[in-house]
């Protein structure tokens, strides 16, 4: 399934409507107590400029609500403040410009010490940035849309926020969906991006000069596909205390390059910098001195042909350090736990089953415990139900390799 055979559902949002209305509520800076933005008094607005929500603000946006933001308006959730906008499948929360012509601004998060959006269409804006602060606070993304866009979407600065199960759609051809900016990034300052979907242009990571990535095999970015530009692109600073820096299960094999690592930095030649067990099907300037292939092993790049990947890789120059080794896997096939339809079909019996065998009330054959260990850490566990789970509800494009 591609992105763009999604765009139908979302394309049904449109813009949120323009001109004031008897309902319109319009809000003063700064916010510095508990309000709520309700469905019934939307649109939600305020003159031009930024809006401060400021120490002791406490914003609860309702489901169904609209918030419009004038043209270039700025939301500033401060030290102390939060913002919670949880929606739900039926009745999302929407924020977006007045128009495509008159576009909202950033939505930033200085210090914050909450913000959490769940069922949100985001439209027509420039992007969200969540600033670094001390001591972090929790920021969670999660069954989202991104629409038209100008700047990258989600920018973080060594901030731990969750962005789970979004959707990033018709944003601007030289941005990203998630940027990362790295100077100070360890496990706590490290986000979760999982099971997104990318219709171009996924992950940036940059980093300081001379950062030192620790991350302690923080699998930060995993099970995500991106349909088209880059998959992830490495780039800026060198990184001489690069650790443990981990991108696993997804698919980047529609995009071109699946991975873009800028000339002359030190990303790929880190300690146990891996990539694995993703779908990669093209590399730009990556240097053959950097790492070589050992950072790169086990991924699936669509032939066995040690010449063939090496051309990928290299331009056609066959290095020796294409003799290392490189699996090749069936990609990404279906958890047919209960053997109904030999592989091909994933339905909620095979989440069922394994839901009884996590709690004891079924053995699983070897076999069948090979098929349900989805996310192959060598058990059968909880997260097999939900990753073959939201598989099924199509929250993930494809299950990694069992």
């Amino acid at each position: 399934m591609c992105v763009k055979c999604l765009l139908p559902l979302v394309l049904g949002l449109g813009l949120l409507k323009i001109g004031p209305s008897a309902a319109d509520t319009i809000w003063t800076s700064p916010i510095t107590n508990a309000v709520t933005w309700t469905a019934a008094g939307s649109p939600h607005t305020w003159g031009f400029g930024d809006l401060w929500i400021n120490a002791g603000g406490d914003v609860t946006i309702e489901p169904g609500a609209v918030v419009q933001m004038p043209s270039g308006g700025v939301v500033r959730v401060e030290a102390g403040a939060r913002l919670r906008a949880l929606g739900s499948t039926d009745t999302p929360i929407r924020f977006g410009g007045v128009s495509d012509a008159a576009p909202g601004g950033y939505v930033f998060f200085s210090s914050a010490l909450e913000s959490q959006f769940r069922f949100c269409h985001f439209t027509n804006l420039k992007g969200i940035r969540v600033l670094p602060q001390s001591p972090q606070g929790n920021h969670l993304f999660e069954h989202c849309v991104f629409r038209k866009f100008t700047d990258h979407a989600i920018y973080l600065e060594n901030a731990p926020a969750r962005i789970l199960h979004c959707m990033f759609l018709d944003g601007a051809s030289d941005k990203y969906g998630v940027r990362m900016y790295c100077s100070v990034f360890t496990d706590e300052t490290c986000p979760t991006i999982w099971y997104n979907a990318f219709e171009r242009n996924g992950l940036v990571v940059v980093a300081a000069n001379h950062t030192t990535l620790a991350m302690n095999n923080w699998d930060f970015f995993r099970f995500n596909r991106v349909g088209g530009g880059t998959g992830i692109a490495l780039g800026g600073g060198r990184t001489p205390g690069f650790q443990k820096f981990l991108l696993l299960d997804c698919d980047l094999g529609d995009a071109s390059p699946s991975l873009h690592v800028y000339a002359d930095n030190g990303w790929a030649g880190g300690v146990d910098g891996r990539i694995e067990r993703c779908r990669l099907l093209s590399l730009t300037q990556y240097s053959q001195n950097v790492g070589g292939l050992t950072n790169l092993a086990n991924n699936y790049w669509g032939t066995t042909n040690m010449d063939a990947i090496a051309a990928a890789l290299f331009g056609g120059t066959v290095s020796t350090n294409a003799a290392l080794p490189i699996s090749t896997t069936n990609l990404f096939p279906q958890a047919d736990v209960d053997g109904s339809d030999n592989g091909n079909l994933t339905r909620q019996a095979d989440a069922d089953l394994v839901k009884q065998a996590v709690v004891g009330l079924i053995s699983l054959t070897p076999e069948q415990q090979a098929i349900a260990d989805v996310d192959r850490n060598g058990v059968v566990d909880t997260r097999d139900a939900l990753l073959i789970e939201s598989y099924i509800n199509g929250l993930m494009w494809k299950l990694p390799v069992p």
